[in-house]
């Protein structure tokens, strides 16, 4: 059935081709199913930074598509059960009023705010540069004013000066822009591509509450879990998915359902790209 509806000739040898290029490549058919997500959701993530990132000569960002019409291998953010795919979840951070659009090319690092308010601000961009087991290295604030309905470079930074010699694949930079001393978003950059990146053995904990049609689960981690996928029925929706856990730093999920069922959270199923790449380096 899969193959019968995948419509582009060289359709599934092209995923697996650029799949081994930036990731892990499975054997296992589901965790293929999870990384070729990531592979969607990514390279449509490029295409929508850089494209907001170039205001105003690109003033708006339409990908294909929204959703399936029946189960198919596609270019769907949603698939035909309603379920948000990774796509969906980084589309819905990457279109809000104002994010951060990082670019990096030939070791110059250059970070944008890029903002659809109507109204100028004063913000404070905070970097922080950590090792994957969440020790702080460097941070940095830097004060700013985020002009309305604007493009604008913050800082470009020389990855030599900010890394010295340290290896770029067991470090990151958070991102945090902050206004009223809330945080009005965030990003993770990351010096190497995920399938070279150093992971270790997921260590994250969880607290789950009982909410008004639903629950909400804070995650807390002691490494950095990459791309964390929590795997439930298409009947609950999850206020996020595919997510980073940023050592030290809390996440909350809320998870909403009319089917509502403590016992699904006693065993927590997920995955995540620290799993696989454990997983390759053992078998290596």
């Amino acid at each position: 059935i899969m193959l019968a509806h995948q419509k582009h000739p060289n359709g599934n040898s092209k995923i697996k081709q650029y799949m081994t290029d930036y990731f892990p490549v499975p054997d296992d058919f589901n965790d293929f199913i999870y990384v070729s997500q990531l592979l969607q959701a990514e390279g449509i993530r490029t295409g929508i930074l850089a494209q907001r990132r170039a205001k105003p000569f690109c003033m708006g960002s339409l990908y294909w598509q929204l959703n399936d019409c029946w189960p198919a291998i596609s270019w769907s953010s949603i698939d035909y059960s309603g379920r948000w795919k990774a796509l969906h979840y980084f589309a819905s951070q990457d279109f809000k009023n104002i994010i951060l659009s990082p670019h990096l090319k030939n070791d110059t690092l250059r970070i944008y705010s890029v903002s659809d308010s109507l109204k100028s601000f004063n913000a404070q961009l905070l970097l922080q540069l950590m090792d994957f087991n969440g020790i702080t290295l460097n941070k940095q604030k830097i004060n700013c004013t985020i002009e309305k309905n604007s493009s604008q470079k913050i800082i470009e930074i020389n990855l030599k000066d900010l890394l010295g010699n340290k290896p770029k694949n067991d470090h990151l930079l958070y991102l945090e822009l902050i206004s009223d001393n809330k945080i009005l978003t965030n990003r993770t950059i990351y010096f190497a591509k995920p399938k070279d990146l150093s992971l270790n053995k997921p260590d994250f904990s969880y607290q789950i509450n009982k909410i008004d049609k639903g629950y909400e689960i804070t995650f807390t981690s002691y490494n950095l879990v990459k791309n964390l996928y929590i795997d439930l029925p298409a009947s609950y929706h999850l206020s996020d998915n595919y997510f980073d856990l940023i050592p030290g730093k809390s996440t909350r999920v809320v998870i909403s359902s009319d089917n509502q069922n403590a016992e699904l959270f006693n065993d927590l199923k997920y995955n995540c790209l620290n799993n696989l790449l454990v997983k390759k380096n053992q078998e290596q």
